[in-house]
């Protein structure tokens, strides 16, 4: 698997690639909520924050991340 450390972070979202590598240190939830999930589908947690409020990241967590966004997930 590639793409799963700290130092090399992408996550899929809604089958689409983000590098998120140089946000984990701004996320206001801390780096630690990301990491476990560094090379997988982050959807779920993304749209549901199970560790925190249970509820969909918000617009601005929305517009912030596409400035990651890599490209689509081929089929």
């Amino acid at each position: 698997m590639k793409h799963n450390q700290e130092n090399d972070c992408w996550l899929i979202i809604h089958s689409r690639v983000y590098n998120v590598t140089d946000f984990l240190n701004e996320h206001p939830g801390g780096k630690q909520r990301i990491i476990p999930n560094c090379g997988e589908d982050a959807t779920t947690l993304f749209e549901t924050r199970p560790s925190g409020s249970g509820t969909p990241h918000s617009t601005d967590a929305r517009m912030i991340l596409e400035a990651y966004y890599l490209g689509d997930l081929s089929a």
